[in-house]
Protein backbone atom coordinates (compact mmCIF):
# COMPACT_ATOMS: atom_id res chain seq x y z
CA UNK A 1 0.00 0.00 0.00
CA UNK A 2 1.30 3.51 -0.84
CA UNK A 3 0.69 6.44 1.06
CA UNK A 4 0.22 9.82 -0.46
CA UNK A 5 -0.02 12.69 1.21
CA UNK A 6 -3.01 14.78 0.87
CA UNK A 7 -1.96 18.29 2.97
CA UNK A 8 0.42 19.42 4.93
CA UNK A 9 -0.39 21.46 7.55
CA UNK A 10 2.12 23.97 8.70
CA UNK A 11 0.88 26.89 11.23
CA UNK A 12 3.20 25.37 14.19
CA UNK A 13 6.39 26.99 15.14
CA UNK A 14 7.95 23.88 16.39
CA UNK A 15 7.53 20.21 16.40
CA UNK A 16 3.95 18.81 16.40
CA UNK A 17 3.71 16.38 18.97
CA UNK A 18 -0.35 14.89 19.83
CA UNK A 19 -2.90 15.18 17.70
CA UNK A 20 -6.67 14.05 18.04
CA UNK A 21 -9.73 13.84 15.57
CA UNK A 22 -12.78 14.95 17.31
CA UNK A 23 -15.46 12.38 17.42
CA UNK A 24 -17.41 13.71 14.74
CA UNK A 25 -15.03 13.54 12.54
CA UNK A 26 -15.46 17.21 11.62
CA UNK A 27 -12.00 18.46 14.15
CA UNK A 28 -8.56 18.06 14.86
CA UNK A 29 -6.82 19.42 17.53
CA UNK A 30 -3.01 19.47 17.37
CA UNK A 31 -0.36 19.97 19.86
CA UNK A 32 2.78 21.37 19.47
CA UNK A 33 6.33 22.43 21.55
CA UNK A 34 5.71 25.98 20.88
CA UNK A 35 2.88 25.45 23.42
CA UNK A 36 0.06 25.85 21.38
CA UNK A 37 -2.78 24.37 20.53
CA UNK A 38 -4.42 24.66 16.91
CA UNK A 39 -7.94 23.45 16.20
CA UNK A 40 -8.72 22.61 12.66
CA UNK A 41 -11.87 21.83 10.73
CA UNK A 42 -13.15 21.61 7.08
CA UNK A 43 -12.47 24.14 4.80
CA UNK A 44 -15.57 26.52 3.87
CA UNK A 45 -13.89 28.08 0.54
CA UNK A 46 -14.20 26.55 -2.94
CA UNK A 47 -12.04 23.59 -3.88
CA UNK A 48 -11.69 19.85 -1.92
CA UNK A 49 -13.80 19.51 0.86
CA UNK A 50 -11.21 16.98 2.49
CA UNK A 51 -9.02 19.95 2.62
CA UNK A 52 -8.72 21.20 6.41
CA UNK A 53 -8.08 24.40 7.61
CA UNK A 54 -7.29 26.47 10.71
CA UNK A 55 -10.44 27.50 12.61
CA UNK A 56 -8.57 28.78 16.41
CA UNK A 57 -5.75 28.33 18.64
CA UNK A 58 -5.49 28.09 22.13
CA UNK A 59 -2.69 30.18 23.57
CA UNK A 60 -1.62 31.73 26.61
CA UNK A 61 -2.58 28.51 29.10
CA UNK A 62 0.67 26.11 28.63
CA UNK A 63 3.85 26.80 29.79
CA UNK A 64 5.47 23.39 28.33
CA UNK A 65 5.45 21.25 25.12
CA UNK A 66 1.95 19.73 25.05
CA UNK A 67 2.38 15.71 24.33
CA UNK A 68 -1.10 14.60 24.40
CA UNK A 69 -4.87 15.67 23.55
CA UNK A 70 -8.09 14.06 24.01
CA UNK A 71 -11.77 15.39 23.14
CA UNK A 72 -14.07 15.49 26.47
CA UNK A 73 -16.39 12.56 25.55
CA UNK A 74 -19.74 14.20 24.06
CA UNK A 75 -18.45 18.00 23.88
CA UNK A 76 -19.70 19.37 20.96
CA UNK A 77 -18.08 22.21 18.62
Amino acid sequence: MDLVNLQTLTCHDDKVWTLAWHQSGQFLATGSSDKLIKIWGKATGEGDSQQLELKTTLDGAHTRTIRSLAWKPGCHI
